[in-house]
């Protein structure tokens, strides 16, 4: 389980590269932030857009917010309770409202496990366990009557092995922004012919 803030993906894979369901090489699943709210600057030099169907919208004097938590909890009795721990978790605290200490840099941070699993560097997740997490944005003000568009890609991905899955998902989350990016209208379906 882990957090790429580099892409905004928050993902999990199996610590073995044998899965009693998947089998070898089983694959990595995780969420990917393709656009994230939009917050008013006033500054023309902003600008952003978002996709309606296949036309771009472009927003001008805004920017994207960008993911500004990933907390992912173990099943270790630590997830949050009640909503003021929930509160803290998608501000990227721990459930007392501190923040989470990564312990490899000693610096407080609120992307838990945002090691890099394939290189083995970073804060790592422990063990093996089923796990949670919450991606969260803000702080961010909404009027009544306001909306935002937040588009999040669910992607999964298999490689040769069980981290070269991560690799693979990082790739199919790329895509998956690159698409958005051009509002789907480069998007190839191939169909191949197995039999008649």
């Amino acid at each position: 389980e882990g957090v790429d803030t580099n892409i905004s993906l928050a993902y999990t894979y199996n610590k073995t590269n044998d899965d009693g369901t998947y089998g070898i090489a089983p694959p990595a699943v995780g969420f990917a932030v393709i656009r994230s709210p939009l917050i008013f600057t006033g500054n023309n030099n902003d600008t952003v857009f978002y996709c309606e169907g296949k036309r771009k919208r472009i927003r001008t004097g805004f920017k994207e917010i960008g993911l500004s938590s990933t907390v992912i909890f173990r099943d270790d009795g630590l997830q949050p309770r009640n909503y003021s721990e929930n509160y803290n978790a998608i501000r990227g605290l721990q459930n007392n409202g501190t923040p989470y200490i990564d312990p490899t840099s000693i610096q407080p941070t609120k992307f838990v496990y945002s090691g890099d699993p394939v290189t083995g560097t970073g804060w790592l997740y422990p063990g093996e366990s089923d796990a949670r997490f919450y991606q969260g944005f803000g702080p961010l003000n909404m009027n009544p009557g306001d909306t935002q568009i937040i588009v999040i890609a669910q992607i999964i991905a298999r490689g040769s092995s069980n981290l070269n899955s991560i690799t693979k998902l990082r790739e199919t989350a790329q895509t998956a922004k690159d698409f958005y990016n051009d509002c789907f209208s480069n998007v190839v379906i191939g169909i191949n012919e197995i039999s008649s």
